[in-house]
């Protein structure tokens, strides 16, 4: 025999009895220490009792009906905002033929963003909206879709009445039979809502 040949099979003859090891220890640990660690995203964060948006006093505008102020507001959405919002919409309630329960996957990261004092790209990840992940060029209805909501947020935050997911509902999950999303006040518990009875 050369020294290579032997080399290598020394070299696989240890790789051999290491994976047996291996094997053999994970074989024999006991089935309740081995434990998941929980994901490691958004809806983990700790509950937080919701606050209103600070509503901060602007100079009078010429707007005087709530539609003019949604046609103002529409005009000042960024269309990538607008884009990204309109793909967890898609991603996450593309299916729903609810317009409501639809718009309130978008008014729970909105939620998010205002209880827990972040900034809405800072909420919009594929970690906590896994419906941000889906690729594809988003449907135009969607992307129209978010940007009104996204005005609409804005309004409010001048002082508007809007229709919304009220601020205490923070996360959300498919319902047992897919056709429409359950929001709740604490992640997996808490109070439920899922937009039969309207905003």
């Amino acid at each position: 025999m050369s020294k290579r040949f032997l080399y290598i099979f020394t070299l696989a003859a240890l790789l051999a009895l290491l994976a047996a090891a291996m094997i053999c220890r994970a074989l024999a640990a006991p089935a309740a220490a081995i434990e998941p660690e929980p994901p490691k995203v958004a809806a983990y964060r700790p509950t937080v009792i919701p606050r209103a948006p600070e509503v901060v006093a602007t100079e009078p505008s010429e707007v005087t009906s709530f539609d003019e102020a949604l046609v103002a507001a529409l005009a000042g959405i960024d269309a990538e905002l607008a884009e990204r919002c309109g793909r967890l919409i898609w991603g996450e309630a593309g299916g729903v033929l609810d317009g409501n329960n639809r718009a309130a996957a978008l008014w729970c990261a909105l939620n998010r963003a205002d209880v827990w004092g972040e900034s809405l790209d800072d909420v919009l990840n594929v970690g906590a909206f896994h419906g941000l992940a889906i690729r594809g060029e988003v449907p135009e209805r969607f992307v129209d879709e978010a940007a009104e909501i996204l005005a609409l947020h804005e309004m409010e935050g001048e002082g508007w009445k809007v229709p919304r997911l009220p601020l205490r509902f923070l996360y959300f999950e498919a319902a047992a039979d897919g056709s429409r999303n359950v929001f709740s006040t604490e992640y997996g518990g808490g109070e439920y809502w899922d937009g039969q009875e309207g905003f």
